[in-house]
């Protein structure tokens, strides 16, 4: 079969997903992305879970991409941050999130909006003035499935304006990776 004819073919799971991303093939899936449906039995192996904080757990990676399941107590959320111009795809596998976003110009971060993200949606983002936050809004564990093109080593946290300091820069890690746990 043809790169050509495999780019038309449908995306059904998992596995698939991340043969396509090997093989270079990040516009069609990222087209599709949306409208795959992966059953979070599919995410067992990678998924774990802390009480204090969501876990980053890497299912695949290379130079041009990462994809990253995280897996969230409830109650649990992100600081507000960027994804320093990279392209990212969010999509909730199991559980109910809120988002909200935020534009950061001039020296100002402002609220642009909110969002409910249930099992399916999907959302993204790609420019360096974009800040978000997600929060697991449910009273069950919940994961997402986050695709960045270009894996993203350091990004920008949000501290408040009450702060010396309006930004941290955090170094990005992994729990695990590939199913196996990571020391650090």
């Amino acid at each position: 079969m043809s790169f050509q004819e495999k780019t038309h073919q449908k995306v059904s799971n998992l596995k698939e997903l991340v043969a396509r991303l090997n093989d270079g093939d990040f516009e069609s899936v990222t087209n599709q992305l949306g409208s795959v449906a992966l059953s979070a039995e599919q995410f067992i192996q990678y998924a774990t879970w802390k009480a204090d904080r969501y876990t980053r757990n890497c299912i695949s990676h290379n130079d041009a991409y990462e994809l990253v399941l995280l897996c969230w107590q409830p109650g649990q959320q992100t600081a507000i941050h960027c994804h320093d111009d990279k392209e990212c795809w969010v999509k909730v596998i199991q559980g109910t999130f809120l988002e909200e976003m935020y534009t950061y110009e001039d020296d100002v971060m402002t609220p642009t909006g909110s969002r409910t993200l249930g099992t399916f949606e999907i959302t993204n983002a790609d420019e360096s003035s974009f800040f978000h936050s997600l929060k697991n809004t449910t009273t069950e564990v919940a994961m997402t499935l986050h695709l960045y093109m270009k894996p993203i080593h350091k990004c920008r946290v949000y501290l408040g304006d009450n702060s010396h300091l309006k930004f941290k820069e955090v170094t990005m890690y992994y729990d695990t990776i590939a199913g196996k746990q990571v020391a650090f």
